[in-house]
């Protein structure tokens, strides 16, 4: 069997198989980092991206 690509909120630890899920998610939920995000605002997605390499690298330890 072929794995998912599933796509993490960088923000919390749900899961999307869609991009247009987890940007759905993202404005719905997270609106600010979405918003930061928007204005390039590279200290947010430097956060989002050490963010969800910590929670791979935990995840593959469990």
């Amino acid at each position: 069997m072929v794995p998912v690509d599933v796509m993490q909120c960088p923000v919390c630890a749900l899961k999307f198989r869609f991009s247009s899920e987890l940007e759905q998610h993202l404005s719905l939920e997270h609106p600010k980092f979405k918003a930061e995000a928007r204005s390039g605002d590279e200290q947010a997605l430097s956060d989002a991206r050490r963010t969800r390499q910590i929670r791979k690298e935990a995840a593959s330890e469990e």
